[in-house]
């Protein structure tokens, strides 16, 4: 599965539009995940938002820079994942610091793109109608499955799960946040692992959350 996600990303650099949809249909139930961590950490903004709204503004920034990662260690997967995921942290700031500011807290006009945007601007790859639909169907029953199994996890799996999983942050850095021990961390990370490749056997998770 790394090999096959590094050879997509090489293609997206080519502007090859099958390959991007493969690499947005694979990555972007974890941005939603993330975004939903988020948003229960402070519900007020699900007033405005929803997990979906929070990670297709993120793609949107994000998805222009892909071309530009390196590859790391021959795995494409983990600089992808921790590049999505910085940018949706970084974009979810924003949107507190303006709510926290009392000002409107609206997604940057400029990005208010969808994916059959950013697709017009790649070279005319694109599948039948048909196949499209297909693809689009297949792409929202994995996400209502990756939805459901990330908000059955507890509070602390799920702050764990974002933060070693997709943030990549280091069981040090997670520790002087929490207050746990590294090694507690560790052995809760791997449980929260085992389940998730259990409920997900075919997702992302199962190649992303390696050590």
């Amino acid at each position: 599965m790394g090999f096959e996600t590094s050879q997509h990303v090489r293609r997206v650099k080519e502007g090859d539009q099958t390959s991007f949809k493969w690499v947005y249909e694979k990555f972007f139930p974890l941005l939603c995940v993330q975004a939903e961590y988020y948003l229960s950490e402070l519900p007020s903004l699900r007033d405005f938002y929803d997990p979906e709204d929070i990670a297709q503004d993120a793609w949107v920034v994000a998805w222009p820079k892909l071309p530009d990662l390196s590859v790391r260690d021959g795995r494409a997967t983990p600089v992808v994942v921790k590049f999505l995921s910085s940018t949706l942290a970084y974009r979810f700031g924003d949107l507190v610091k303006k709510h926290i500011r009392g000002k409107p807290p609206r997604l940057h006009e400029t990005n208010e793109m969808d994916l059959d945007g950013v697709l017009a601007q790649l070279p005319d790859r694109a599948p039948s109608a048909a196949t499209t639909l297909a693809q689009h169907e297949a792409h929202s029953a994995v996400m209502s499955v990756v939805m459901k199994a990330t908000r059955e996890l507890g509070e602390d799996d799920y702050g764990l799960l974002v933060n070693r999983g997709l943030l990549q942050l280091s069981y040090h850095e997670i520790a002087a946040i929490t207050g746990r021990t590294e090694g507690a961390l560790r052995i809760q990370y791997g449980r929260v692992m085992k389940e998730l490749r259990a409920l997900l056997p075919q997702s992302l998770f199962a190649e992303l959350l390696e050590e």
